[in-house]
């Protein structure tokens, strides 16, 4: 299981939160592979 530190919750959260289009690239049990966009660049 791979724990992460607040801090870089911090920074995905970020991240996501300023996505101008989000992607769902894989699906399958309890996890998802995001692909997030900004302003045009993957």
């Amino acid at each position: 299981m791979l724990k992460l530190k607040v801090e870089e919750l911090v920074e995905i959260n970020d991240f996501y939160n300023s996505a101008s289009k989000v992607a769902i690239t894989y699906v399958t049990g309890n996890t998802v592979l995001l692909e997030l966009y900004e302003d045009g660049v993957t």
